[in-house]
């Protein structure tokens, strides 16, 4: 049950302290699509949250998730869908321990998922040929520091090698466990992809006084960071993937974003929601036409 309430605090929503954003200007328009996923769909869970998709090499979907049920730490399942709309849930547990994850494809054809194991003070990784078989690798791809930003907490975000080779690490991380928790979104980097230094300097603060989860990504010159705020996503801008600009409200009441672009140059939103009156989190989409 500790491990639970972790990840309600940490991986999906602070309900005590956090309410909406009040600025109503929002910087794009997206279309809520409804639930995606909802516990009452798997045996005995409470929570489906933090959801990260890859695009397979027959051009298929495969969205990763984590489920939290009932006297039981959250754990990573994953569905499958043809067109990125219809999902098909498939039962099994892939790995153990997960509360946020994010996959990321190698060179070489494999699959590596990068996340928070349900502690939420360090960084695992697991390697697999599939994505659906996973070895846990050996060491930490990052823990929580001794006396600096992320001295407290660290939450799960990006992994991508933008410039074809290193690799950067975007993730939310804190100096106190205050409620709400007081993410920034700091930086690390690696060679390899297993041993990560950390960036100097913080890379982001919101005017809302807490960003985490970012999902980044470059979109034409652009680099592109979606990010939790209180209940609601928020946006940023960086021409050289280490200075950003806040741009402001999506307008989509959740956290935990992950955005896609579609075949047909629309933009779907995956992201987390969660019901305080029933004690259960949710998987919702948007849609939009442009984002620039």
């Amino acid at each position: 049950m500790k491990k639970l309430l972790l990840l309600l605090c940490l991986g999906i929503i602070l309900v005590a302290g956090c309410g909406q954003n009040q600025n109503s200007t929002t910087v794009e328009t997206w279309t809520d699509e409804g639930i995606v996923f909802s516990p009452d769909q798997f045996t005995n869970a409470t929570i489906v949250a933090d959801p990260s998709v890859l695009t397979m090499a027959d051009g298929t979907y495969r969205m990763y998730f984590s489920i939290a049920k009932t006297g039981v730490a959250a754990a990573l399942y994953y569905a499958t869908s043809s067109d990125g709309a219809a999902w098909t849930a498939q039962p099994a547990v892939l790995l153990a321990d997960v509360s946020v994850s994010r996959p990321y494809k190698l060179s070489d054809g494999r699959i590596r998922l990068y996340y928070n194991a349900n502690s939420n003070s360090e960084f695992l990784s697991a390697i697999s040929s599939d994505g659906l078989s996973w070895t846990v690798e050996s060491g930490k791809r990052l823990s929580l520091s001794s006396d600096g930003e992320d001295k407290a907490a660290i939450d799960m975000g990006t992994v991508d090698t933008f410039d074809g080779s290193t690799y950067r690490m975007y993730y939310g991380g804190a100096k106190t466990s205050s409620n709400p928790i007081p993410y920034k979104i700091l930086s690390a980097t690696s060679a390899d992809g297993l041993d990560f230094t950390r960036e100097l300097g913080v890379r982001f603060t919101s005017d809302t006084g807490r960003a985490t989860h970012p999902h980044v990504f470059k979109h034409g010159s652009k680099y592109i960071m979606y990010y939790s705020t209180n209940n609601i996503v928020y946006k940023a801008t960086s021409d050289n993937a280490l200075t950003w600009t806040e741009i402001g409200s999506t307008g989509v009441a959740g956290n935990d974003p992950f955005v896609m672009q579609l075949s047909n140059g629309n933009w779907r939103m995956f992201y987390g929601t969660y019901d305080a009156t029933t004690g259960k989190g949710y998987i919702r989409s948007a849609l939009a036409t442009q984002i620039l």
